[in-house]
């Protein structure tokens, strides 16, 4: 009976054991499924909350904006309101030659033709007194005015600093001459310092006669424009000795002037030379030529001699 009971049982059994299998199956899907949903439904809550801070916070921040921006926009309103309002900048420049500078009188005003510029009167003055050069500007304002004032600025410094690197560091350097109002130049030549700065300017002021204060100045300050006009001026103008061109080149390293002299030194020494070989060999010929000449009268003289002791002799 015992082997009848489990033979009964095990037919019942691999059955039921597969639709268990089946039934325990669908009940994990179902409860991955549900727990699954659950999940993304707790994700999407999740979301929609990061959603809603974001959008807060955004309009949290815009509200701070706007607030900063309506007091910096009544602050300066204040700031505004406190300061005295800003002047429009008004220029314009004075533009004038003065000529034949070197024969200024002492301390009598030079003045240019007057420039009507903003309702006002405008001049230049130049003035020469005790070995300098003083530069002025007048105003007349045209309307009558009880009170009234003008700021002015010269960049007669900054002119000569872009020219030269000595002037740039001499005026706005670290040196005690930069502080002063007046610099001082030593041994200077008021005359050649004029040339050289008419130079500077754009005059034609370069001639035999000033070249080499000019290119004395313009090494000394390492000027490369002036040190450029009076080389061009002593290699196609200058009507000075070779001799005196090269010592020039030479003191003040113009070298393309240096090597033009040189060349032509060289070949005017190479065609003396040349003729001076000539006036030898000339010389050399004529000797020859008395030589023979003596020879053949002494041989003439011998012949002669012969001729008189053969007729003695016949005789």
């Amino acid at each position: 009976m015992a082997t009848n009971e489990e033979d009964n049982m095990r037919t019942r059994t691999e059955p039921d054991l597969v639709l268990e299998f089946q039934k325990m199956r669908s009940e994990l899907i179902e409860e991955m499924k549900k727990n699954q949903a659950e999940v993304l439904h707790k994700l999407y809550k999740t979301e929609d909350k990061i959603e809603d801070i974001k959008k807060d916070n955004k309009k949290n921040l815009d509200e701070i904006s706007n607030r900063l921006k309506s007091i910096e926009a009544l602050s300066s309103k204040i700031s505004l309101s406190d300061e005295h309002p800003k002047k429009s900048e008004k220029t314009f420049k004075l533009n004038h030659v003065f000529s034949n500078v070197k024969d200024f009188q002492e301390d009598v005003r030079n003045f240019s033709e007057w420039e009507n510029h903003f309702n006002a009167n405008w001049r230049i003055s130049m003035v020469r007194h005790s070995n300098h050069l003083g530069f002025y500007i007048f105003c007349e304002p045209i309307a009558p005015s009880d009170k009234w004032s003008i700021r002015t600025k010269n960049n007669e410094y900054k002119f000569l600093a872009s020219q030269s690197d000595v002037f740039k560091a001499l005026l706005f350097g670290n040196f005690k001459e930069s502080k002063q109002s007046e610099v001082k130049l030593n041994g200077i030549d008021p005359d050649d310092f004029h040339y050289f700065l008419e130079v500077l300017y754009g005059e034609s002021a370069i001639d035999d006669t000033t070249v080499e204060g000019v290119a004395l100045l313009a090494d000394m300050y390492d000027v490369p424009n002036a040190i450029r006009k009076c080389e061009e001026f002593l290699l196609e103008k200058s009507k000075k000795t070779l001799e005196k061109k090269l010592e020039l080149a030479t003191c003040y390293h113009l070298r393309k002037l240096e090597e033009k002299c040189t060349i032509e030194i060289t070949a005017i020494e190479n065609v003396q030379s040349g003729g001076s070989k000539d006036d030898d060999h000339q010389t050399k010929f004529d000797f020859i030529k008395v030589l023979i000449d003596f020879l053949f009268i002494c041989l003439f003289v011998i012949v002669v001699a012969i001729g008189l002791s053969i007729i003695l002799i016949v005789l």
